[in-house]
């Protein structure tokens, strides 16, 4: 099994920014592409999970959705031009499932309530995928312990600015989801770095945590009281928590209310 926390940094690079740090065929360009196929998967997962059967979607969460398939279809075509998956078959399960993404969010930008057939269609392709990558791992039963761990492992790293630490409890696909605004795993893990630096030090006390917890994911609401030398704030947190490999990681933050903060 790759580990994944050490190749984060490099995959973000190569998404983001689209530079070119491989050639087709070499070992390090399977390795971009055994984690895009994942990638999509936890995408399409997160689609139906917290966007597909809603009625009230926002139009910044549409949109949201539409920036991410897009850098999808574009890191498709940079695999395609360098040759560097396994195969056409598995190539082509990965493309028919992406474009099944954007046929959703299309039909989403459009205000269309049938969806059925693109459904259908999109679950197929995602059981394809499955026997290439391996995402009977996303089945593992998580726990209140498993949970509690990352959680309280996560809260220690902020506290002490550990920023290897803290980011190392964060999915490659992690996303940050607050006042209708979703910041992506490179810009958040940025912007912690940033505030590591700037801050002297940082206190995040945490209290009446509540777990929720299913299949293999799981949730984290909790009382968040955050200070630093300029600044300080409270309010009310979510983590989500999946497991998968037998790790226990953070796909995504909600920050669901802020009392009251403050400029020092």
């Amino acid at each position: 099994m790759l580990h994944k926390k050490l190749l984060i940094p490099i995959i973000l690079i190569l998404f983001i920014s689209g530079i070119k740090v491989t050639q087709a065929g070499s070992p390090i360009a399977t390795v971009f592409w055994e984690i895009f196929k994942e990638v999509t998967v936890a995408t399409a997962s997160d689609i139906f999970r917290d966007f597909l059967f809603r009625d009230n979607l926002t139009e910044k969460e549409v949109a949201y959705l539409r920036t991410r398939v897009d850098q999808l279809k574009r890191e498709l075509l940079r695999h395609k031009e360098k040759g560097s998956y396994s195969s056409v078959k598995e190539f082509n399960s990965v493309k028919q499932t992406i474009f099944g993404l954007d046929k959703i969010v299309n039909t989403l930008e459009n205000r269309i309530n049938s969806l059925e057939s693109a459904v259908k269609s999109l679950k197929q392709e995602i059981d394809l995928i499955k026997q290439y990558v391996g995402v009977t791992k996303l089945t593992d039963t998580i726990k209140k312990g498993d949970i509690k761990s990352t959680f309280y492992g996560f809260i220690e790293a902020w506290n002490n600015k550990q920023h290897g630490q803290l980011i190392s409890y964060l999915t490659p696909e992690f996303y940050d989801f607050t006042d209708g605004k979703a910041t992506f795993y490179h810009d958040y893990v940025a912007g912690k770095k940033r505030l590591f630096k700037k801050y002297r030090w940082i206190s995040v006390e945490v209290s009446d945590v509540k777990y929720a917890f299913n299949g293999n994911e799981g949730t984290v609401t909790y009382y968040q009281h955050f200070n630093s030398p300029s600044y300080e704030s409270w309010g009310t947190n979510r983590f989500y928590f999946r497991k998968q490999g037998g790790q226990t990681k953070i796909f995504k933050e909600e920050f669901l209310h802020r009392d009251r903060s403050k400029r020092k």
